[in-house]
Parts: C-alpha cells; sequence; structure tokens
C-alpha cells in the first residue's frame, strides 16, 4: 500500500477495544496459539468473539458462524485462516465495517502466481475499503500495553512488559529475538513483523513506537518498507524524543539496477546508502542478533543513554591479568577508547595493591575484591570517579549460578560504583550459559549485564557515540540562491553546458580551478600563457562524459609549443575514438596540486532518492571503495561526521609527515553540494566533482572535473 492507513483504523489494529478470531479452533495451532496468546497477556475475554461456522462455543464462548453475525461493531478481525479463503472473508469484514485485518496466512505474493492473484485482491479490498490490514505472511504482532498478544505461535514463558518496541521484516527472526530477548528479562511495547506490506507497512509500526510514549528502545530488521523516504523525518523524531534506534539492515548489496553515468552512481547501493542514513540520523547499526541483543541490554539499562559524559573513555575492571591484554587488543581493534587513568587515580591505586606498577585500564584487582572488600570498594569508587572515563565496565566471578557470596558481593560494588556518578555495567568473558536467576538479579540491582567482551564494548562504543552525536541536532535547509530559478528552467531542458555548471558552481560559491574554453590552438596557447604552467587541455563534449576513455585529456603541459602540440594531437585522438562526438571547445585548465583528490558527488537511489557519497580519489575511490553516504541536508557537523568516517581519513590530517589537509573547506563544499542536490533534486539526477582538490590548510578547495547528469539526459561534458 503506497499511503498509510487512516490513523483511526491504524489504532484499530494497535489498540483494538475488541477482536473477532475468524478460524477460531481449540486444536488448530495457530488459532489455538493467538487465543491463549490474548489471554495470557491480559485482553479482556468477553471482548473476544471467536468465529467458526462449525462451532456453537469456543474457550467458553460463544461462536458466531461469520463475522457478519457478531453482535456490533468490530475493531480488528484476526482470520486464522488458509489463504484461499482469506479473500472472501476480507470482503465479508469490509461488508462489517472492520476497521482492521491480519491474517497469518502464508502462500500469497512471495509463493507463486495464484497467491500473487490473492494478494493484489487483499489490497484491492484495503485500497476501497480503507482497512488497516497486517500481513499476509505474518506471525502476527504484540501489543502488549492492552494486551493485544496477537501471535499465532507460542510465546516465551518469560515474555514481560517493558519499554523496547521491535519491528522485523522477518517474523521468523522477529521470534527468535522474543525468545533470547525473554531470557535476558527484556520487556516489549510492541513487537511486529508486517509480512507482505499489503495494508499498513514498516514505515507505520515505526512511526507508532516512535511515537509511543512507553517505548524507549526501538530495534529494527529492515528488509523493505513501505514508503522508504519518510523514513529520515521518522529518525530524526526518534532522536528528538531521545529514543535509541537499533537496526540491522538485510539485503545490503544491490543486485541489477540502471546503469549510472558516474562513479557516485556506481557506488551507491541501496545497503551503503542506509549505512550513512543510519550514521546520520544516530541509529546504531548492527550486523546480527546477537549485537543487537548486547546493544538492547545496554541501552535499556541505561537509564538516560543520551545523557553520557561529553567526554571520556571506557575505564574496565577485571579479575585476571591475562584478560587487560585481550581487552586491550578488542578496543583497539573495535575503535574503543580505552584512556589512562588521571595521575592521581594511579597513585591512589598504588596503595591498595602495594606494588609500583600494575596496568591503569584496563585494571587487574587480582584477588583483591575476596582479600581486602573494604579496600577493594574504594578502589573501584577512586576509579569509577576518574575524570578520563565516561563510563566503567567491571567484570567479576559469574559462574552458571549466583550464591548468596556472589551476590553480596555485586550487591557492595553496585553500590560502590553508583557512588561514582556516571554510567557502568558488568560483563562477561563469553557468550556463557548462564541461569536465568542472574539476569533476574541483575534486572533487580538495575544494572546491565552484557554477555562476551567484544559484542559488548562494540555496544558500549555505539551508544556513547549515539550520545555525542545528538548535540549535532537535525540540519537546517538554507535558502536556495537568488539564481536557482532561473537556473532551474536551464537545466530542466537538459542544458548542462560548460556555462551552465560553471553558473551553478559559482551560485553555491564552489570554488573552481582557473580556466577558459578555448575554440582554437591559437587561443589555447593565449590561455595557457595568461594563467600560468602547467596547465590541462580536455575537450568539451556532451557526448563524452568521461572523455579520458576517448584520448581528449592531456596532462602537465609546460609550455606553449606543449599545449599547441596536445591540442592538435587531442582533436585528432578524440575524432578517431569517437568520431561522431560533438565537440564545443577545448577546455584550458591550470594544473592544481593539492593535500589530496577527494571525490565528492550525488546519486539517486530507488528507495531513498537523492544521496551524497565522498571519499578519497584514485585507488581509494576504484579499488578500495573507501567511501562514505549521506542524505540531504547536511549541516557542518554531519559533513565532517562524513569525511571521519573513511578509513583512510588520517591522510588529511598530517600523518606521515604530510600537509594537513584544509578540512573546514571540504566539509562546506560538502554542505554546499547538499544544498544544490535538494534545491535541483527534480532537474538534476546526478551531480560529481571528481576530483576536487583539497589544498592545504587554510587554502581552501578548487573543482576540477565536473559532471553533471540531468533528469532530461543532458550531461555536462568536462568530467574526465
Amino acid at each position: 500500500m503506497d499511503s498509510a492507513p487512516d490513523p483511526d483504523r491504524l489504532a484499530a489494529l494497535l489498540k483494538p477495544r475488541n477482536i473477532a478470531l475468524i478460524g477460531a479452533s481449540e486444536r488448530a495451532p495457530h488459532a489455538a496459539a493467538l487465543m491463549r496468546n490474548l489471554l495470557r497477556f491480559g485482553f479482556p475475554k468477553e471482548r473476544i468473539y471467536p468465529v467458526n461456522p462449525r462451532y456453537e462455543q469456543l474457550f467458553d464462548l460463544p461462536c458466531y458462524p461469520s463475522v457478519g453475525a457478531v453482535p456490533g461493531d468490530v475493531d480488528l478481525a484476526v482470520i486464522a485462516i488458509p489463504r484461499d479463503g482469506t479473500v472472501q472473508v476480507m470482503e465479508e469484514c469490509a461488508a462489517k465495517g472492520v476497521r482492521a485485518a491480519l491474517t497469518v496466512a502464508t502462500g500469497f505474493g512471495e509463493f507463486d502466481d495464484t497467491g500473487r492473484k490473492r494478494q493484489a485482491e487483499l489490497a484491492r479490498i484495503v485500497r476501497e475499503h480503507g482497512i488497516a490490514l497486517a500481513g499476509p505472511n505474518t506471525l502476527g504482532y504484540l501489543s502488549l500495553e492492552c494486551g493485544a498478544a496477537l501471535w499465532s505461535s507460542p510465546l516465551p514463558e518469560r515474555l514481560t512488559t517493558g519499554p523496547v518496541s521491535a519491528v522485523f521484516s522477518s517474523a521468523g527472526l522477529l521470534n527468535l529475538f522474543l525468545n533470547t530477548a525473554a531470557d535476558r528479562c527484556l520487556g516489549f511495547r510492541y513487537a511486529i513483523a508486517p509480512g507482505n506490506q499489503v495494508g499498513a507497512g514498516f514505515t507505520d509500526y515505526l512511526r507508532a513506537a516512535v511515537e509511543d510514549d512507553g517505548t524507549r528502545v526501538i530495534v529494527a530488521v529492515i528488509e523493505s518498507m513501505s514508503r522508504p523516504q519518510e523514513m529520515a523525518g521518522l529518525l530524526d523524531l526518534a532522536r528528538e524524543r531521545e529514543k535509541v534506534v537499533i537496526a540491522l539492515r538485510l539485503g545490503r548489496s544491490q543486485k541489477g539496477g540502471r546503469a549510472v553515468t558516474s562513479h557516485s552512481g556506481n557506488m551507491a547501493t541501496s545497503g551503503a546508502v542506509w549505512d550513512g542514513l543510519f550514521r546520520q540520523k544516530g541509529v546504531i547499526p548492527v550486523d546480527n542478533l546477537d549485537q543487537m541483543l548486547e546493544v538492547t541490554a545496554l541501552a535499556v539499562g541505561t537509564p538516560e543513554p543520551y545523557s553520557m559524559p561529553a567526554a571520556g573513555g571506557v575505564g574496565i575492571v577485571t579479575i585476571s591479568g591475562g584478560d587487560c591484554s585481550f581487552l586491550a587488543d578488542i578496543c583497539e581493534r573495535n575503535g574503543v577508547d580505552l584512556p589512562e587513568p588521571v595521575g592521581a587515580t594511579y597513585e591512589a591505586m598504588r596503595s591498595y595493591f602495594d606494588k609500583e606498577s600494575f596496568n591503569g585500564n584496563p585494571l587487574d584487582i587480582e584477588e583483591l575484591h575476596w582479600a581486602d572488600r573494604p579496600g577493594y570498594l574504594e578502589c573501584l569508587e577512586t576509579f569509577m570517579r576518574d575524570d578520563n572515563f565516561a563510563v566503567v565496565c567491571c567484570r567479576l566471578n559469574l559462574p552458571k549460578s549466583p550464591s548468596d557470596r556472589l551476590t553480596q558481593l555485586y550487591r557492595e560494588s553496585t553500590a560502590a560504583l553508583r557512588r561514582g556518578g556516571k554510567p557502568f555495567l558488568f560483563l562477561s568473558r563469553a557468550s556463557e550459559q548462564l541461569d536465568r536467576s542472574w539476569f533476574e538479579f541483575f534486572d533487580e540491582l538495575d544494572v546491565p549485564l552484557l554477555l562476551e567482551y567484544e559484542k559488548s564494548l562494540r555496544a558500549v562504543r555505539d551508544v556513547l557515540a549515539l550520545s555525542r552525536r545528538r548535540a549535532d541536532g537535525a540540519s537546517r535547509v538554507a535558502a536556495a540562491p537568488a539564481e536557482t530559478g532561473a537556473l532551474r528552467g536551464v537545466l530542466a531542458g537538459g542544458d548542462a553546458s560548460h556555462g551552465t555548471v560553471r553558473r551553478l558552481l559559482r551560485a553555491y560559491d564552489i570554488p573552481m580551478a582557473p580556466e577558459r574554453l578555448v575554440s582554437s590552438r591559437d587561443q589555447a596557447v593565449e590561455a595557457a600563457g595568461q594563467m600560468g604552467f602547467p596547465v590541462a587541455l580536455k575537450v568539451e563534449s556532451a557526448d563524452l562524459p568521461h572523455k579520458t576513455e576517448a584520448g581528449g585529456v592531456r596532462l602537465d603541459l609546460a609550455n606553449g609549443d606543449e599545449v599547441a602540440r596536445a591540442y592538435d594531437r587531442l582533436l585528432e585522438e578524440v575524432g578517431k575514438k569517437a568520431p561522431g562526438a560533438r565537440i564545443d571547445g577545448v577546455l584550458v585548465q591550470k594544473m592544481v596540486e593539492g593535500v589530496a583528490e577527494v571525490i565528492i558527488g550525488t546519486s539517486r537511489t530507488p528507495d531513498l532518492g537523492i544521496c551524497l557519497v565522498f571519499g578519497l580519489g584514485g585507488i581509494y575511490t576504484e579499488v578500495l571503495k573507501d567511501v562514505a553516504f549521506r542524505l540531504p541536508p547536511l549541516g557542518s557537523a554531519d559533513a565532517h561526521d562524513m569525511i571521519r568516517e573513511i578509513r583512510t581519513y588520517p591522510l588529511l590530517t598530517g600523518a606521515r609527515g604530510r600537509p594537513k589537509a584544509d578540512v573546514p573547506a571540504l566539509a562546506e563544499a560538502i554542505v554546499a553540494l547538499s544544498r544544490l542536490a535538494l534545491d535541483f533534486r527534480d532537474e538534476v539526477d546526478e551531480i560529481e566533482f571528481n576530483p576536487l582538490m583539497v589544498l592545504p590548510e587554510g587554502q581552501g578547495v578548487l573543482a576540477v572535473d565536473t559532471l553533471v547528469r540531468c533528469a532530461a539526459h543532458g550531461t555536462t561534458p568536462d568530467g574526465n
């Protein structure tokens, strides 16, 4: 369904006042599970209407022969029958005036031609009658605030209500996550598997979670969604409301798709752009359900994850010297800041351990917690108060089952850590099979227990980063330049000529390398002499977006004679390699040397629209694919974050004695391109500066080669 369901009907789906269970049965697995789950989570029994013509009574309730026979209005019809009867029942629901429906049958659009036909019929009924439909091809959903546990499979015995809302494209993965989360004492508000999204879609369920006051943490497994461009606004709203969003993106590569002219377009796969959007909007991306579980446990167990200290790294306390090296290695490869304690803390530690040297962070407390409990607790509190640490992680003894001796240790440790006044948590070394009583104990303490060092420390890193990005806020869109209206008309007609592109760059204050378009050898020699050697010659042709392949570029020409010879050879070679190409002239351009050559550009993705790409040029772009993506609009903080994201960022900051690049000017150019892309989103499909020369610190940037591809398929002639 392309548009959102009516809000009242969506409310009937997610917060129904009554439910007709069509296909009700005490023996059919799906129908019986639905009824048991509803009763277990407290949905009022008297507001459930079993519907099955074979019975007069089910579950000690009157059973009706059809939905039309149910007395009064029906908010939600749950259709628990096989595929081939679903369309007829949906027609009966429409005739009854049912506002919302859930169908759990499979075998529709995901299965065969008959299924696709049935799904199209369901879509027609939804459109004509405005029913908010969940499914088909789903196990259902949970809306536990009102007791609507509409899951057609047995739910974990230990599943409880809580602050987590989950929207998963896969019902099977959601079922697994519910089971593992229940073992960790994580409770839910919503848990929804959208299925084939014939009616209500992924975006509708995500909005419900974002707008729900009781939801603090949102976990999402995303394969496809309705109205994906609404996602950015929803993620901004989630950040504004201080909700933690954790996402696992499925199908990260884009198979097929149209051919594109620019390098940017070739690199902009949907998966890569989604990753950039997540980072831009403060979403915590994860690669698997194990990571998702640890980040969720940390976010739920941290009262205000958006309010972690603005400065400082991670402090770690352990009871094993071998673990110190192990933990240091994990932190280094995952970008976890592991600072040493301040001098005063180090001196205090020395008195506790009565030794001259020891690891300051991670700190091995050895047997201090058993040998000298008061000294250990004082040591722990001192470590916790160190200004270099934003959060402290503690690993103590953790056998399979708790004992009174150990629980007392953890209670006293928690009290000491809490006096330090900053976030803390406990860790296990590995993904150990602990009794649930451990998780119940830490839930009682109101402290997170995370499993396995690497997953846990990555979770800590990501939640810290989330807190620190929040201050950047949403980017504001600057007013369009005065010349925008006139340029829109030109570009809408497909004119991406040299003059048009230069007007465009000047309007957005994107500086260009000195250049001049000429039409003769003598003009080329004169222009080169005026701007100073060395220079480059580049053929100008709308038919040659990548002119190097046609022999249309000559570089590093050191004097007038070289320019004259190069001019003739350039036109001769282009005439041989591209005999039909229209030649608009030759561009004489001053050769520019910078600290780095970068590529910045835009492309249009099928699901998220226009995106921006940034990376270093040359092999870093073509071979290493070391690029970052964002969606416009971008602010300065977004642009700097984008620049820092690439692996080769140190090459811009003076690594190994190189001069420092003008990174602020580069960020300004990215923001300007973001504005340009947004202002001309209807007229221009792709823009690319490749390369954009980044000059030494304080000297700015210069565009050397520019490619513009109009929506009307006109292409600028000055890309290489």
